[in-house]
């Protein structure tokens, strides 16, 4: 069972490393010291676990319902809601990006 979780884990690494965009706080529009490896890919982000408590500290993340949220290995992913957090700094980072 323990080499299963292990496979899990190890999935969910590289579903990030190969899918999602790494960038920081600011880059998001979020106070800069929310973080400095969030990943970014189509309606998510996504944190490290160990990490996540600095998110929703300075970046307001602890406001988010917990339908919005999934916890997967050692990560923390935010899905996009409809006028939530998550859209805005998606909204933020695609027009930053577009610029």
């Amino acid at each position: 069972m323990f080499e299963a979780l292990e496979e899990i884990e190890e999935q969910v690494n590289q579903l990030v490393s190969e899918h999602m965009t790494c960038c920081n706080a600011a880059d998001l529009g979020l106070d800069p010291r929310a973080g400095y490896r969030i990943y970014v890919a189509d309606g998510m982000l996504a944190v490290d676990a160990d990490t996540n408590r600095i998110l929703r500290y300075y970046g307001g993340f602890e406001y988010i319902d917990a339908q919005f949220v999934k916890h997967m290995g050692n990560w923390v992913f935010y899905i996009e809601d409809d006028l939530g957090r998550v859209s805005d700094c998606l909204q933020f980072f695609s027009e930053k990006d577009a610029d």
